[in-house]
């Protein structure tokens, strides 16, 4: 047994479908947790047909006796969200509800009986959160805003839609008195009507010491008479001067006119601030299975207040959003690298690959927030900028085959010739530069990367959040819907089997059958990989994304390991040799021979139709016109067959009317 299986992971209370157990020797996958009245485990063995069903007790009696090991666990992606947006005790009690609301009616065909299981949850709930967290006991909601919360889980797809924050300090009204209103007015015209533009923090204060002045109040009192500084920031940015010299002069001319270029402040945090770019290294790599030379593509994620990489990718892939995916990836997953987090802001350009809805949703179920730098202005990311020189420097400039930064420092040097390093020893090699870089001191920061994270993370208070590896790996993924055969899936001619999808495929029949009898049809199942990792993949009920089944691979050998592009280009590469094989001329020679003999047949038997003739005769002019464009030379054997077929005696239905046409 592997350390994996030795050490269990959670107990058998918790297992979920898909997870694994090792009991006796023998390897079994959970494909249903509530079978029979009992609530049974249904375990099927992982390498055989063999079907168990279990009671939970009796697994944990085997647990116990150390004769059962869970070396695989789903965790509950409810659980997850709970965790990742570190909800207070009402707002979780908020989010619970609506998830156990929406789950009841949803499972159960009686609303009636679903609405009262609900109530009870209710009273459950409330007497446990007073007891736990003192937190006041809120009445059941009616039945008409479960549905509201069906409707809106259906519009979403996720429970994350439930997940609602409330940072609201204090009460504030919509609408304020007239000489409230008259006073804000004031305040921003006389902010905002100069050439310069100031700091929105500095107009607040301005309007506060106004309302100060105006009505005779103290500054708590002033602030609670007007509207919030988030409100107030807002009335800015519809009333601003600058708008209308941006469509006067453009955008260009309202940069250099408010003064842009001005140091970034960076937030003292870990995370606060990362900033995201790609480049083309200065250096040629020799790829042995192509037979050619190129420049890789680098795109790196750099924390603007400690300096340090988070996360990299060093390869052929030209940017794109799976490139991005694969580098947030690496940032927010805890893999032993010791720079690692779940950034708050990125900062990105307005390239293709970060102007995507894909990458808005993901980070948005991480609570990332994006934000995007000024077109035609590299100063609006300078670190990730600044970044790249320095590699050149201490790495890239150094190595064989290195192009340098511009033709006049090349000169006659030949970086193709000189081309030494392969992709993957060049990654080697970038692991080993990062710890250098790392070490180094910095001017910037005044302080070396690994020291300044060091400082940070030694405050409680600013210790960064990762996720682990095995939830990592489910960021980023693609989605697609497919159809299950057997106890397998495929996809872009990729298979992935697992033991459970059997029961999934027939649960999603009988769905099916009793709403619509008479309609037979395969039900569809959503299907979501890695297109980095193909060696294994998720399938769920489209209804219900949250309990997906962990499907392998069928051909493990071939797709482990293996990404989408590489079987993309595999896939091309056959058909290409498919086109080149298949000789078109040859073909229809042996086809024209192959139908003279049924000619001869049909002849020999008396029977001879229109229509094959006309099938003959086509087939030999494409099998002449092929012979004439490889070698030139016409057989006059095609034209004497072709002449006897026209002068043959065409069907006529009034001299032979029992000839079948």
């Amino acid at each position: 047994m592997t350390n994996l299986t030795k050490t269990p992971m959670n107990a058998p209370s918790d297992i979920k479908i898909s997870s694994r157990i090792e009991i006796d020797g023998k390897e079994w996958e959970c494909t249903n947790t509530a079978t029979g009245l009992s609530k049974k485990l249904r375990l099927r063995e992982l390498n055989g047909s063999n079907t168990i069903e279990l009671t939970r007790e009796h697994v944990q009696e085997l647990w116990e006796d150390e004769r059962a090991v869970i070396t695989r666990h789903v965790k509950d992606a409810q659980t997850r969200a709970l965790e990742l947006h570190n909800l207070n005790p009402t707002e979780r009690r908020n989010f619970e509800r609506q998830c156990a609301g929406v789950t009841l009616m949803l499972e159960s065909e009686s609303k009636k009986r679903a609405y009262a299981s609900f109530i009870d949850f209710c009273k459950q709930q409330n007497k446990s959160l007073l007891e736990s967290a003192g937190v006041k006991p809120k009445p059941p909601q009616d039945i008409k805003t479960l549905n509201k919360w069906i409707r809106e889980y259906r519009k979403y797809g996720d429970f994350i839609c439930f997940i609602k924050k409330d940072h609201r300090t204090q009460y504030r009204p919509t609408h304020f008195p007239e000489e409230i209103e008259e006073l804000v007015e004031k305040a921003i015209y006389l902010s905002y009507s100069t050439d310069r533009k100031p700091k929105m923090s500095k107009a607040f204060r301005s309007l506060v010491s106004m309302a100060k002045a105006t009505f005779d109040l103290t500054e708590k009192e002033a602030k609670s008479v007007l509207p919030s500084y988030r409100t107030f920031a807002r009335r800015i940015e519809k009333s601003d001067l600058f708008h209308v010299l941006e469509k006067r002069h453009g955008k260009l001319f309202l940069r250099r006119r408010t003064g842009y270029g001005k140091k970034t402040g960076y937030p003292p945090f870990i995370g606060g601030r990362v900033e995201v770019d790609c480049n083309r290294v200065d250096v040629m790599v020799y790829d042995e299975f192509l037979g050619r030379c190129y420049r890789p593509w680098l795109m790196v994620m750099i924390d603007s207040h400690t300096r340090c990489i988070i996360g990299w990718d060093l390869s052929m892939t030209a940017p794109s959003a799976s490139k991005v995916a694969r580098v947030l990836k690496m940032a927010i997953g805890a893999d032993g690298y010791p720079y690692r987090c779940i950034p708050a802001n990125i900062i990105v350009d307005n390239g293709s690959e970060f102007i995507n809805k894909t990458l808005r949703d993901q980070c948005s179920v991480l609570g990332i927030r994006i934000q995007y730098a000024p077109p035609y202005t590299p100063k609006g990311k300078p670190v990730v900028e600044r970044v790249f020189r320095t590699f050149n420097e201490i790495f890239f400039h150094q190595i064989p085959g290195t192009t340098f930064s511009n033709p006049q420092d090349r000169g006659d040097y030949d970086s193709e010739k000189n081309a030494s390093y392969t992709l993957k020893k060049l990654n080697e090699r970038w692991v080993q530069c990062l710890e250098v870089y790392h070490a180094q001191y910095h001017r910037g920061i005044e302080n070396t990367p690994k020291q300044a994270w060091a400082d940070v993370q030694a405050i409680p208070e600013l210790a960064v959040e990762t996720l682990p590896e095995r939830e990592a790996k489910l960021f980023g993924m693609k989605t697609a819907t497919c159809t299950i055969s057997g106890n397998r899936v495929r996809y872009n001619n990729l298979f992935w089997t697992s033991p459970a999808l059997v029961e999934l495929n027939m649960n999603l029949q009988r769905k099916i059958a009793e709403k619509l009898p008479s309609r037979k049809e395969s039900p569809k199942v959503l299907l979501r990989y890695n297109e980095d990792d193909l060696t294994y993949a998720y399938v769920s009920d489209p209804k219900d994304t949250h309990n997906p089944i962990m499907c392998d691979s069928v051909n493990e050998s071939y797709q482990a390991g293996l990404t989408m592009d590489v079987h993309n280009y595999l896939m091309k590469d056959t058909r290409a040799r498919k086109a080149i094989l298949e000789d078109e001329s040859e073909a229809f020679r042996i086809r024209a021979e192959f139908e003279n003999l049924l000619e001869d047949d049909a002849v020999t038997g008396g029977k001879k139709t229109k229509r094959k003739r006309a099938q003959l005769a086509d087939s030999a002019q494409r099998s002449r016109n092929a012979r004439e464009q490889i070698s030139g030379v016409i057989d006059t054997d095609d034209y004497l067959y072709s002449e006897y077929i026209d002068q043959e005696d065409v069907f006529n239905p009034e001299v032979d009317p029992d000839e079948d046409y």
